[in-house]
């Protein structure tokens, strides 16, 4: 009946969608852009490749962000950047296409009526033939970051097809020869450039912030679908956990003290507002949220890491041509062994959430994306052992970078028959939904009421 009442509750909050994409693109006349780059003098556009090898030699090798490093590998982003000083643009005359194209590209991302996208020129781009950038997802380098925005200049090139990917989902886009081509994009999407087949491109990278409150501002829901969802976290809330009785975090006697709702997008610590949720997320969190304040529950936004372990098959085994659902790793993944979801709190609430569990049990998880179909940040895979399986434990694998908590969807383990494998899928944002109660426990200095978990003591894990 729990896992029922789960099950409903991601069912009624996977079907408030708006009607956003991850990513979207426009076109438009090149008169209002008038460039010039110190070195080379103004850009005459469509670009040309005697200004664009001038633009390529005095650019230099792009470099990428790698955890909490700027590293230089050209196996991964081969491609010239031309220093940002160098770059001038009338802003001006610019502003007369770039602001009704970034008003559209706002409604097609979803983003609600009160919120507005301003970008903030990143770098000057030249790709020549064979380079490229492989699958990445962008740093956000402002807490109002939420995206890019990559302009590429009209030219002759072949080739060199941008791809963002999200949610299994995959957009392709092409540049143009006249015009320019304008493609914004979340942040938290992977995205690639392919290789150029030939001539040369010039591309603007902007970053993408956000003026409003996304949640303030998103769309209205049903007040059928408000009371639908009260009442099944009314009900969650009320019943007794399902749980086995030797599972660690719930008391099978008593009713689970808080929810955890996955969300679809991945946050960073630093971007992690109410504020500034993307897409389907702000209508999802504004209904958690409307339904907690008339419930009386406390609603805590946090980072999520999932870790799971699945028996697989190798694709290249006896059930090469199984239609069974295959891992971008190269293997079949068919049974769940063990899975754990850790969560990180904000450092702003992590003084008012006494009794905070870091794990949360599978009675209190909801998702209405299941994880298993994200892709995962890391795998790790095991051959043949006289193990019987192999469990994916909290900081296992991975550097500082990729295991770093990025929301987003995670899937952490799977083994095969005699061995393991390992898979990290990673963090993404999480809603928790807590009951509060008054006790000696949980009053702050400042006297107010935070969360309390009465049966789960062990200290918050990172």
């Amino acid at each position: 009946m729990r896992g029922s009442l789960r099950h409903r509750l991601a069912t009624l909050l996977g079907e408030l969608t708006t009607d956003g994409s991850f990513s979207a693109t426009c076109r438009a006349p090149v008169h209002d852009l008038a460039i010039e780059v110190t070195g080379v003098g103004p850009l005459r556009l469509p670009v040309s490749a005697s200004q664009a090898i001038e633009l390529r030699r005095l650019a230099r090798p792009a470099r990428y962000g790698r955890g909490e490093d700027t590293v230089l590998d050209r196996r991964v982003r081969d491609t010239w950047e031309v220093a940002r000083r160098r770059v001038r643009i009338d802003k001006s005359r610019w502003n007369r296409t770039l602001i009704p194209v970034l008003d559209a590209l706002s409604r097609d991302l979803g983003i609600p009526d009160g919120c507005r996208l301003r970008a903030e020129l990143h770098s000057m781009l030249v790709y020549e033939a064979h380079q490229f950038f492989a699958p990445h997802q962008d740093s956000e380098k402002a807490d109002d970051m939420i995206g890019t925005l990559v302009v590429i200049l009209p030219s002759n090139a072949t080739g060199g097809e941008l791809i963002v990917r999200h949610r299994g989902t995959e957009s392709v886009y092409r540049s143009s020869r006249s015009l320019l081509t304008f493609v914004a994009l979340y942040a938290d999407t992977v995205h690639e450039v392919r290789a150029l087949g030939s001539g040369y491109r010039v591309v603007l990278t902007y970053n993408l912030r956000l003026a409003g409150d996304t949640a303030a501002t998103a769309p209205a829901v049903p007040a059928s679908a408000l009371m639908e969802a009260a009442n099944l976290l009314g009900c969650h809330f009320a019943e007794p956990a399902d749980v086995a009785p030797w599972r660690r975090h719930a008391d099978p006697g008593q009713p689970p003290d808080r929810l955890v709702y996955l969300l679809d997008h991945e946050y960073t610590e630093r971007g992690m507002s109410w504020s500034r949720l993307k897409g389907d997320d702000a209508v999802r969190a504004g209904v958690l949220r409307s339904v907690a304040e008339e419930l009386d529950l406390e609603v805590v936004p946090a980072l999520a890491e999932v870790h799971e372990v699945w028996d697989c098959i190798e694709n290249d085994w006896r059930y090469q041509r199984s239609r069974r659902r295959q891992s971008d790793d190269g293997f079949e993944l068919t049974d769940l062994i063990d899975s754990n979801v850790l969560l990180h709190l904000p450092a702003s609430r992590k003084d008012r959430s006494v009794g905070f569990d870091a794990e949360a049990g599978e009675h209190e998880l909801c998702e209405s994306t299941p994880s298993v179909k994200l892709k995962p940040y890391q795998s790790e895979f095991e051959g043949y052992t006289a193990t019987p399986a192999t469990r994916w434990t909290a900081g296992t694998g991975g550097g500082s970078g990729s295991v770093a908590p990025r929301p987003g969807l995670r899937r952490a383990g799977q083994r095969q028959p005699g061995g393991s494998v390992r898979r990290a899928v990673g963090g993404w944002w999480s809603g928790e939904l807590w009951r509060p109660c008054r006790s000696h426990r949980d009053q702050d200095p400042g006297g107010d009421v935070g969360p309390i978990l009465g049966h789960r003591d062990p200290p918050l894990r990172r």
